[in-house]
């Protein structure tokens, strides 16, 4: 299938989008990254596509763990550089790269997607799942970050959670040139991959808002 192209100019926004995005979710999507980065720890070759500005991502793992970093914009890498600096460089490793074209020298533990597919269109999702999963070691997992599938049942509650997603969408799309489409219905993406969807962990929008950020944890079908 033909891809988009890469989205653009994240770096022009990038300083006050991703805390106006933290505000917006009220904090949520920091804990989504965060309950990521703990899980990471178990791993010991771990890629991380799309990382943004690695803001929060200094708990990654440091000691036995080697963490490979990939992004098409060299502006938004060096922002992940200066965020990481203290990392030891013989096991911190930064590629300028579109992703879709990355051979892998190694399977990896741990391959993440920090709120990075909802710039895809639905079946470049299934695609780049599927080509994460020929990277994937026999006992490693899949991480996504991404946006709770849309309410099937509750017609308010879909609108209202589509309409939260699709405000700050409008913003991105307009500056980066994204992907549009509404919010993912992730859980069928994944099964469309041919992974195995584990588990996944939602985090609420405040404390009892609603659930409308979601982790989900993928494998390869034993």
């Amino acid at each position: 299938m033909a891809f988009s192209k890469p989205t653009n100019n994240y770096h022009l926004i990038s300083d006050y989008y991703d805390l106006l995005a933290d505000v917006w979710s009220a904090g949520s999507i920091h804990k989504a990254n965060s309950y990521v980065i703990n899980q990471s720890h178990s791993f010991q070759r771990l890629l991380i596509i799309g990382p943004g500005t690695c803001r929060g991502f200094r708990k990654l793992p440091q000691d036995n763990s080697h963490i490979y970093l990939i992004d098409n914009s060299p502006e938004m890498l060096e922002k992940s550089h200066e965020e990481l600096k203290d990392f030891d460089p013989a096991r911190l490793m930064i590629s300028i790269q579109d992703f879709r074209n990355h051979v892998p020298e190694e399977k990896y533990d741990f391959i993440w997607f920090p709120f990075l597919l909802n710039v895809f269109k639905p079946k470049e999702v299934i695609t780049i799942l599927n080509m994460s999963k020929s990277w994937l070691s026999p006992f490693g997992r899949v991480y996504i970050s991404d946006f709770a599938d849309p309410d099937s049942i509750q017609l308010l509650s879909r609108g209202l959670q589509q309409a939260w997603h699709g405000i700050p969408m409008i913003f991105f799309h307009l500056v980066t040139g994204n992907a549009w489409h509404s919010i993912h219905h992730m859980e069928k993406l994944i099964d469309d991959s041919n992974l195995e969807l584990e588990g996944t962990v939602s985090f609420p929008i405040s404390k009892i808002g609603p659930q409308w950020i979601r982790s989900y944890e993928c494998k390869s079908p034993l």
